[in-house]
């Protein structure tokens, strides 16, 4: 194999776990925290389609080399449709990290007592009927997350407004509370920043093996 080739293959490898790495380790950390963290469904997606995207957009390498690239243009389309249908409405939920389903429920109904505002329980989910707002709970044990689902039970548009206006008021009420949390370090942060790193070497230790390559690539980039 010529030596822009393995550069070119070593680099392919990184831009591919590059992002899944940094996105493992983002977990790792936000799961060591000494309290759980909120942050908007809408954002949290957003960094799991950044670290999966390099996945979804490779195999367009392949496509062009086997002289089929007007395939890329419909692929690329459906994917961003696709990516689009799926991308949480702003305010439509949270994500909890470091944290646990039962703790969520107990410190949304506390927060939802703060706040005078009548609250029950229907399996997964908390129900606001004086404010036509339901939030479903639905946890993620591997990666210590909580997810909170806010529905709208009216459609009438001065109702939906007014528990829109709740989920904020109940979201910096329940985060205020998260903040006040003290927990130690969880055996699950400390798993996922290990793997995020040892995956985040893989590429690295590939590419001292191919030193000799990278360099004389780099040295013809610069020099000529």
């Amino acid at each position: 194999m010529e030596s822009t080739q393995q550069v070119a293959w070593l680099f392919q490898i990184l831009i591919l776990v590059g992002p899944i790495a940094a996105y493992l380790i983002v977990l790792g950390l936000l799961n060591s925290q000494p309290a759980p963290i909120l942050i908007d469904a809408r954002k949290d997606f957003l960094i799991l389609a950044a670290a999966l995207g390099p996945l979804l957009f490779h195999p367009a390498w392949t496509v062009i080399q086997l002289g089929q690239a007007w395939v890329i243009l419909p692929a690329a389309v459906c994917v961003l449709g696709a990516v689009r249908l799926l991308l949480p409405r702003e305010e439509s939920g949270w994500v909890v990290y470091n944290s646990s389903a039962g703790q969520i429920f107990r410190l949304i109904r506390r927060s939802a007592d703060d706040l005078g505002l009548g609250i029950k329980q229907a399996g997964p989910s908390l129900e606001l009927p004086s404010c036509h707002l339901a939030i479903h709970i639905s946890p993620v044990p591997l990666l210590r997350n909580v997810s909170c689902h806010l529905k709208i039970t009216s459609d009438a548009a001065d109702k939906r407004d007014a528990g829109q206006a709740v989920a904020r008021e109940l979201r910096n009420c329940l985060s205020s509370r998260l903040k006040q949390q003290h927990q130690i370090p969880s055996i699950a942060g400390a798993s996922l920043l290990l793997v995020g790193v040892a995956v985040m070497l893989l590429p690295l230790w590939m590419m001292s093996r191919h030193s000799d390559a990278v360099a004389q690539v780099v040295s013809q980039f610069l020099f000529g």
